[in-house]
């Protein structure tokens, strides 16, 4: 048989998210042949797979391999042959599984044939008129870890997601950065100290992650590196963006580090008030590395005036949006057993943070936790941790959008 082999290089998405594991694909490629077009998926290890027949709803079905702790860029691939249009790839690591979606031509039948040792999977597409037998068809199964292998080259790219401008874009604020490094934990753990700037990063990229493949949504980063933005570019960058939603992620810090009580979540969004409360007073020293912008500069008091009372106006109402999306996304992240045991009291809060006072969408800040806790600093560097938390934002915008907007069909991660 004749046939023309691809082979596709693994892109591991360990470079971005500092995330190592031990179970991958190891390649994936096909053949396209006269009689049959295949498909090959191989691991190191036997796969644990099943599949779903979406034929008729959605033109695809579905090939699920489970037990995929590592996290590759998704892909789009078009093997340029008329039984199979395209495979789209998608890792989705909240579930341990990394997707295939296999699009056939028209009148072609498929089938999925595992190796003896389940170590390879082979997925047939033949022209109705080249269909052939074959008793080693299963369509489910159940055995152990694998691997895999996205592509690299241009023609492999995801294509560009329909209808992107009927997505909410959400604006995601990676706390500090640069030589503003933010909260330290207060004790070594395996032999170093984390700052915050670096462990915010990380649940960004996750919760970026999370929103990209979502879809509904789409995500911008005030910051992709290690690099000082000052808070006014932040709301700056965000109001150029049009953001539908600000999410500012930070880590938390007491002014007395042995404190065992100082523990737990707490969500803020912007009141242009003062405060009695003096835990909140030494937050907001820590966050806010700036006075608010000034108005522009103008001779005519009027003219000021009128400004100011408009900031001051669209300021109010942010406010309100805001304080809803706080309570409802403390609403989700409290079904979650550990941010239920450990959050501050009230959870909600009003501050004058700086990066909050975003006149042009709703914004919050969550303090995920403690890093001058000890305990919880454990927890805040896990990487585990930070995908549960990652998934409990993400869901949170969900229901956030799915209640004030009655357009918005919420996709949930379970």
């Amino acid at each position: 048989m004749k046939s023309k082999f691809h082979i596709i290089p693994i892109v591991w998405m360990t470079a971005i998210l500092g995330i190592s594991y031990g179970n991958a694909l190891s390649s994936i490629r096909w053949e396209s042949g006269k009689g049959v077009f295949l498909f090959h998926i191989e691991a190191e290890n036997s796969i644990q797979f099943d599949s779903v027949d979406k034929i008729r709803e959605e033109g695809c079905f579905i090939l699920d391999i489970h037990k995929i702790e590592k996290i590759y860029e998704n892909r789009t691939l078009a093997p340029g042959d008329l039984r199979l249009k395209k495979v789209v790839v998608q890792s989705r690591p909240w579930e341990e599984v990394i997707r295939f979606q296999f699009f056939p031509g028209s009148g072609v039948h498929w089938k999925i044939i595992p190796s003896p040792d389940l170590m390879s999977l082979r997925v047939e597409f033949h022209a109705i008129s080249e269909v052939t037998a074959s008793s080693n068809i299963k369509s489910n199964s159940s055995h152990a870890p694998s691997r895999f292998t996205p592509p690299a080259s241009a023609e492999s790219r995801p294509e560009a997601p329909l209808f992107l401008s009927s997505r909410k874009l959400i604006v995601i604020d990676p706390g500090h950065g640069g030589f503003n490094k933010g909260a330290r934990t207060a004790y070594t753990i395996k032999g170093k100290h984390y700052w915050e700037k670096d462990l915010v990063m990380q649940y960004a990229l996750k919760l970026k992650y999370l929103v990209d493949q979502s879809p509904n949504l789409s995500a911008v980063m005030t910051r992709e590196k290690d690099v000082y933005v000052s808070l006014g570019d932040r709301v700056n960058f965000a109001q150029k963006h049009k953001g539908d939603l600000f999410f500012s992620i930070h880590l938390n810090a007491s002014p007395n580090p042995g404190s065992k009580t100082a523990r737990g979540i707490e969500i803020f969004h912007w009141r242009d008030a003062g405060t009695d409360n003096a835990a909140i007073r030494y937050l907001e020293k820590l966050e806010n590395d700036q006075l608010l912008p000034e108005l522009p500069k103008s001779d005519n008091v009027e003219l000021k005036s009128i400004l100011a009372s408009m900031l001051k106006d669209a300021l109010e109402e942010q406010e309100t949006k805001s304080a809803r999306f706080c309570h409802v996304l403390w609403d989700v992240m409290s079904r979650n057993p550990y941010f239920k045991k450990y959050h501050r009291t009230p959870v909600v809060k009003n501050a004058r943070f700086v990066v909050l006072a975003n006149y042009a969408m709703p914004s919050l800040l969550v303090e995920v936790g403690f890093l001058s806790n000890k305990e919880e600093a454990n927890y805040l560097i896990s990487d585990t941790f930070q995908w549960t938390s990652a998934k409990l934002f993400y869901n949170g915008i969900q229901s956030y959008f799915e209640q004030e907007d009655p357009n918005f069909k919420a996709h949930y991660i379970k």
